[in-house]
C-alpha cells in the first residue's frame, strides 16, 4: 500500500522492492505576523519613515526566527505597526530597540493611549524585555507599536524591534510555547 499526508506511515514488505519518498519542505512564514510569532493582520503607518519589517539578525531567541524591525526613520518622523484585538485580556510581547537613550522611543499604544515604552542601546547587548499589559474592558482595541524619533542625532541602529506578540483573552490561560505565548 502507500502512504500519504502529513501522519506518520508505516511501510512494511515482504520482499525487496524499490521505494521512492518524496518530502515537502514546511512553507517559509514571511512577513510581519510571522516575524513577531501571530496570526494577527498588521498594517504599517509611517511619517517621515519607512516601514516595519521581518528581518532575521536581530532576534529575542526566545520565539521565531525573525523579529520585526521599525524602517528607517528621519528626525521627528515615526512608523508604526498596528492591529486590532477583540475583548479583554491581557496582551504580551517580548520588544527591544537600539536608539538615542530618552530621545528616540519604541512605544505601546492602546487605543491611541501611550501605555509603555523602551529607550535605549538594547538589542546590540542581546537585552530583550518581555512586557505584558491588560485590557478589563470589551470591544475592539487598536493597538500600536511605533518607533518615534525626536529632532536630531541617529544614534546607534536608531530601530525598535518586537520579537513577539500575543493577546490572551480573560479566563484563558497563556501557555509558553518556545518562548512566544499562546492562549488555550
Amino acid at each position: 500500500g502507500a502512504c500519504s499526508g502529513t501522519s506518520t506511515c508505516q511501510l512494511t514488505m515482504s520482499a525487496a522492492k524499490a521505494v521512492t519518498a518524496t518530502f515537502n519542505t514546511a512553507p517559509t512564514c514571511t512577513g510581519i505576523g510571522c516575524a513577531v510569532d501571530d496570526t494577527y493582520i498588521w498594517t504599517m503607518t509611517t511619517s517621515n519613515a519607512n516601514p516595519f519589517y521581518s528581518q532575521t539578525i536581530y532576534k529575542s531567541g526566545q520565539s521565531g526566527t525573525s523579529a520585526a524591525q521599525s524602517g528607517t526613520t528621519a528626525d521627528y518622523g515615526s512608523t508604526c505597526m498596528n492591529t486590532t484585538i477583540t475583548g479583554a485580556g491581557t496582551l504580551y510581547y517580548i520588544w527591544s530597540v537600539s536608539s538615542e537613550l530618552n530621545y528616540d522611543f519604541l512605544n505601546l499604544y492602546v487605543d491611541n493611549v501611550l501605555v509603555d515604552w523602551i529607550s535605549g542601546n538594547l538589542v546590540q547587548y542581546n537585552i530583550w524585555n518581555s512586557g505584558t499589559y491588560p485590557i478589563f474592558y470589551g470591544g475592539s482595541h487598536q493597538i500600536s507599536f511605533c518607533y518615534k524619533k525626536d529632532m536630531s542625532e541617529a544614534d546607534y541602529l536608531d530601530s525598535g524591534f518586537v520579537d513577539s506578540f500575543n493577546f490572551v483573552p480573560f479566563g484563558n490561560t497563556a501557555v509558553n510555547k518556545g518562548g512566544s505565548l499562546h492562549a488555550r
